[in-house]
């Protein structure tokens, strides 16, 4: 039987929506039936996740050892993460953590896919320390730390890693992007003056965007910020992102709209004296 703790984290994460629209797709919207197999699944998922215990394939298959067999989920993980599917994604990224502990990509692959799952478990930052330091020289477990701070408001954190690394590799656009988003300062000019400059380097770029959106957002541009998430709408990729986008924008033009119709309101009544 299922523990307290462990129907705990099935309840937290089913109310991560972020990279799950591939799970979500398959909820009856009519009635609870759906609601609950969309449940038990997704729970079911969530404790494969935590255990690691890999699943035997067929008897016919000549053996292999632990390092290859790791490498084969790690291969199959990032297949599926590229394809929406977070869960199973994180399955086999697990699988190759237990089979071998010490590889240290294997760890960073893991802390992702667990971030993006929305850390269910609490246990993204300790994978990713062990990546740290087994890469030392990798800007992208660093980038993935502060992604991780920044999902949880830990805004100085997450500054903190973007620019250790930034000063790792110039050239990491993930550390650009992320300062881009916070500000180097937390101001929301620089903010937005940083992103506008991503965007004129890089106009086709998706991610540079998308932070200038949110910096948009940020500094208090609406118009700006609305005209970046309809490209968004438009070029987004995968769907969900699209989505994701188009209710961004649909939010500042209700934003909008109430803005309008207290001006409306102020002058009528000015009128009216």
């Amino acid at each position: 039987m299922a523990s307290a703790r462990q129907w705990g984290v099935g309840a937290r994460a089913m109310g991560v929506r972020r990279n799950l629209d591939r799970l979500g797709a398959h909820v009856d919207p009519c009635g609870m039936t759906g609601t609950l197999i969309h449940a038990l699944a997704m729970w079911g998922a969530l404790l494969g996740v935590a255990s690691g215990v890999e699943t035997s394939g067929s008897q016919a298959s000549p053996p292999q050892d632990a390092a290859t067999r790791a490498m084969r989920h790690v291969s199959q993980g990032a297949q599926l993460r590229h394809h929406g599917d977070i869960l199973a994604a994180c399955r086999h990224f697990r699988f190759a953590v237990g089979l071998s502990p010490t590889w240290p990509m294997a760890r960073l692959e893991l802390g992702r896919c667990l971030r993006l799952l929305g850390d269910p478990l609490k246990d993204a930052a300790a994978h990713l320390e062990v990546a740290r330091e087994g890469l030392p020289d990798r800007a992208s477990v660093l980038i993935e730390l502060g992604l991780l701070a920044e999902d949880g408001g830990e805004v100085k954190e997450a500054r903190s890693w973007y620019r250790k690394a930034a000063e790792l590799d110039v050239g990491a656009k993930g550390a650009t992007l992320g300062l881009a988003r916070l500000g180097f300062n937390g101001t929301g000019l620089v903010s937005f003056e940083h992103a506008r400059r991503l965007v004129r380097a890089d106009p086709a770029d998706p991610a540079a965007r998308r932070a200038f959106a949110e910096a948009s957002m940020g500094a208090g541009f609406a118009e700006q910020a609305a005209e970046a998430f309809s490209w968004l709408v438009d070029r987004a990729r995968p769907s969900w992102r699209a989505r994701a986008a188009k209710a961004r924008l649909e939010r500042i033009g209700i934003e909008k709209s109430r803005v309008s119709k207290a001006g409306s309101k102020g002058t009528r009544s000015r009128r009216r004296r």
